[in-house]
């Protein structure tokens, strides 16, 4: 069988290499002595294995016998003079240093790439191996292409980092310079990360388990895997919290605490004390009768500690007393049927109508949103009730829109509800102010200021209001808006006026005279660029007194400002509190324990809070929801 006809029938012959075999088993590719290659077809005696001769130039001949299509011989046999006798090597030296080698292609290896000589060779000459001539070239036949060997070579010299090049100590390349991995102290950090997003977002853990998402965070980064819903809920967690709280802790204790936990009071009064080093100066509670029965016992065993009702609520009962009842129940029953059949709201989405609104029993302000939707929508649900009173109903709905059709058409109700929303403006926009998490005693002083100048004087001199505002203007609330840097006690009526002087006096006679500092363009206690206006609505009042008081005030008075500007207006947002904890342990997230719903609530109250302050400061607060009153025109 000739050459051509065994290529043809089992393909290019390619040899078996391993390190573990004997040199006599290699191949020798290329020799300093010109190793002349001839192929020798041979027969084997019983399977039909095909060998090759390479014969020396000594006379001496060697087979190698090997299967076809078998794994080709390895390139580095080329940077070595090999000689042979008979099957065995008798010498296996470097082409370059002329170092004897073991003839394991491990060995030889490990000699090229230490071998000076040769890298200096190969940066040289570019290969290291012996110059391609006639006279040493194998056979295409036999391992393919000599040009696409040295090209191999080639590149492996030039690519490959040798120690010893430069100078240095460099490391080969590896698979890991070309795959990146995330581990250790980046993935937990990555994990922290995904955590404080989930958790000051509220969002169920079941999202990792989610496919889109994971391959949404494959596409961000690939070496990324997600933690399970075990570790976000356990591990990330408990690191997450123990961060908030740390920073918690540092925070309450450069301030003094006001807590508004009334039926715990005597138990937070003590954690306060015990946990973050600070005092408590103030509880605030809401206005019904159990709690001033609190206030009570807390005047008898904390006499240094100001008891205050939540102006806020004190504004939402306002709110709801001076709001017909009956007018109340015929607006709702117009939003009621405009909202709960989809003829009438596939009415107002073509008209392109605002959608109704009903009011919530414990959303505050949102009387006032249904009477102004109402009014904005008024011709458009007077229209649709009429297109729809043309087609035949049902007796049940034909009798309801009966009724809202009579309610549409009655102008004194329309009347009733533009006389309401000029009512519920300004309290609406006080109650809103002291529902900030910002909004001072001072602030909740002023609303009540404007509540006497904008309110008619039916409804300021009703009884109902006096009692109200009583339990609003409080001695301590009237002394902060008298020390206020902003307000300075401006109209406030007299007897309001002497209530604030006496709780100052009844700490030090000396601080009346300076809160009439104040008002005077050079005062002494004061530093005259403070008292720029436009200074003076930048900065919170606390750290303002702390800034532009000379040292001739006293410190004790600085101590009293601090305890003024620290208590809140009301407790909405301990409250809010509340309704965080209620969107955690939703009934699609029964099953969390009171420990992880209580550190997830704490977590997603610490961060809005954050972002909160983080918006102010970057003066780009989104007003969501907030409403606008201008000249009479109502808008949400």
């Amino acid at each position: 069988m000739s050459d051509d006809d065994i290529i043809q029938r089992y393909g290019t012959p390619e040899f078996i290499d391993d390190d573990d075999m004997d040199l006599d088993s290699q191949l020798s590719l290329n020799s300093e002595e010109e190793l002349d290659h001839n192929r020798t077809d041979l027969q084997s005696h019983d399977n039909g294995i095909s060998a090759v001769a390479v014969v020396s130039s000594d006379n001496s001949s060697r087979t190698k016998v090997g299967k076809l299509l078998g794994r080709a011989g390895d390139l580095i046999w080329s940077n070595f003079d090999t000689k042979y006798n008979g099957h065995k090597v008798i010498s296996n030296k470097c082409k370059i240093c002329k170092v004897a080698v073991s003839a394991r292609a491990r060995r030889m290896k490990s000699h090229v790439m230490t071998c000076k000589n040769s890298i200096v060779a190969s940066r040289s000459s570019s290969c290291p191996a012996v110059p391609v001539s006639a006279a040493n070239t194998v056979p295409v036949s036999a391992v393919g292409s000599i040009s696409v060997i040295e090209k191999q070579l080639q590149e492996e010299f030039l690519h490959q980092k040798i120690s010893g090049l430069d100078g240095t100590n460099k490391i080969q390349t590896g698979i890991k310079n070309f795959v990146k991995i995330i581990g250790g102290k980046a993935k937990d950090e990555l994990d922290k990360a995904l955590g404080k997003f989930l958790f000051s977002g509220n969002i169920s853990f079941n999202i990792l388990e989610n496919k889109e998402f994971k391959n949404f965070v494959n596409l961000l980064n690939p070496a990324y895997t997600v933690p399970s819903h075990d570790r976000i809920g356990s591990t990330v967690l408990d690191a997450v919290y123990k961060e908030v709280w740390e920073i918690m802790e540092k925070e309450l204790e450069k301030y003094k605490w006001s807590a508004a936990a009334g039926w715990l009071i005597q138990k937070a009064i003590e954690d306060a004390k015990t946990q973050f080093n600070c005092n408590v100066v103030g509880v605030v509670t809401d206005n019904c009768s159990t709690m001033s029965a609190l206030h009570k016992l807390i005047r008898q065993n904390y006499p240094e500690i100001e008891t205050i009702g939540c102006n806020a609520h004190l504004f939402n009962l306002l709110g709801n007393h001076f709001t017909p009842s009956d007018l109340k129940a015929q607006i709702n029953a117009v939003q009621s049927f405009m909202k709960s059949h989809h003829f009438t709201m596939a009415s107002l989405k073509n008209r392109k109508a605002n959608m109704p609104v009903l009011p919530g029993c414990t959303r505050w302000n949102s009387q006032i949103d249904s009477f102004i939707n109402y009014k904005n929508n008024h011709a458009d649900y007077l229209n649709v009730a009429r297109e729809i009173k043309k087609n035949s109903l049902d007796k049940k709905t034909g009798e309801k829109l009966d009724k809202v059709l009579n309610i549409l058409k009655d102008t004194y109700v329309y009347d009733c509800v533009e006389s309401s929303v000029k009512i519920l403006e300004p309290i609406c926009r006080a109650l809103d102010g002291c529902q900030q998490n910002s909004a001072t005693i001072a602030d909740a002083v002023h609303y009540w200021i404007k509540l006497d100048n904008e309110l008619p004087d039916v409804i300021s001199d009703d009884l109902y209001y006096q009692k109200q505002r009583k339990l609003g203007m409080l001695p301590v609330s009237i002394a902060a808006y008298l020390l206020h840097p902003k307000y300075k006690g401006a109209e406030l009526r007299d007897s309001d006026k002497n209530l604030g002087i006496n709780w100052i006096s009844s700490k030090n006679n000396f601080y009346i005279c300076i809160s009439g500092e104040l008002k005077k363009r050079k005062p002494d206690y004061f530093f005259d660029s403070y008292l720029d206006p436009e200074v003076q609505a930048s900065m919170t009042p606390l750290d303002w007194w702390k800034q532009s008081a000379t040292s001739a005030v006293p410190v004790d008075l600085l101590k009293i400002i601090e305890t003024l500007f620290t208590l809140p207006a009301g407790s909405s947002g301990i409250e809010r509190c509340f309704s965080t904890l209620g969107n955690i342990m939703t009934k699609h997230r029964n099953r969390l324990s009171v420990e992880k719903a209580t550190k997830l609530c704490c977590i997603n109250g610490f961060y809005k809070l954050m972002h909160e302050q983080e918006n102010k400061k970057n003066n780009s607060e989104r007003l969501r929801g907030k409403r606008k009153f201008d000249s009479g025109q109502v808008s949400i």
